[in-house]
């Protein structure tokens, strides 16, 4: 009875430590402070105020800085808050 009690304890602490590491984990990649979210959408923003189609927009001079990090995140990309 006692090592029922032990291992599932045990069990149950470790479950506990896994869900609360997964809940604290950030849910997409970021750099420089924005998630992948905000540079996509300040990418089409921008190709909207400046009235570049997003899909020939990509390599445009205008787009440097959100094109950039989205490339970045994809090579360097990392979880954070």
């Amino acid at each position: 009875m006692k090592r029922r009690r032990v291992i599932l304890i045990i069990v149950t602490v470790l479950l506990l430590g896994g869900f609360a590491f997964n809940l604290s984990r950030p849910k997409e990649p970021s750099y420089e402070g924005r998630t992948l979210t905000e540079w996509v959408s300040k990418y089409k923003n921008d190709c909207y105020e400046k009235k570049i189609s997003p899909r020939y927009g990509f390599d445009s001079p205008q787009m440097t800085n959100s094109v950039s990090a989205i490339r970045a995140i994809g090579t360097n990309g990392y979880r954070s808050s």
